[in-house]
């Protein structure tokens, strides 16, 4: 099983116009967002945060799942930790209203993985 964290940054001014572009990208995913969490306010957006749990497959099959939803939400993504735990970045977004999204792959427990940014 994979889990993922993705936060995805917007410039939407309230949790409302959050929530709608969160149905957007649910319509791309090969799976429904769990624990999802809205954070910011109307000066700087509004985050999103959700999990993405992958369960069928090899973890091959799994990584290309993983890419496949990201490419369906964004290009030119930065990747690291080919081996677990990955993580990935791109401000190309192709939903408009989100500037910016990342992910972050978890262990099985639900821990936080430290990202390429936590260095």
């Amino acid at each position: 099983m994979m889990i993922l964290r993705w936060r995805l940054f917007t410039n939407a001014k309230s949790e409302k116009n959050a929530q709608v572009l969160l149905n957007i990208v649910r319509r791309e995913l090969s799976s429904e967002p769990k624990s999802v969490h809205f954070e910011g306010d109307r000066y700087s957006g509004h985050q999103i945060e959700f999990e993405l749990h992958y369960l069928q497959g090899s973890r091959a099959e799994q990584c290309y799942q993983l890419l496949a939803d990201g490419e369906k939400l964004a290009n030119s993504w930065t990747l690291t930790g080919v081996s677990e735990p990955m993580s990935g970045w791109s401000h190309r977004s192709r939903v408009g209203g989100i500037t910016q999204l990342e992910w972050q792959e978890l262990d099985p427990q639900g821990l936080h993985a430290k990202s390429w940014r936590e260095g």
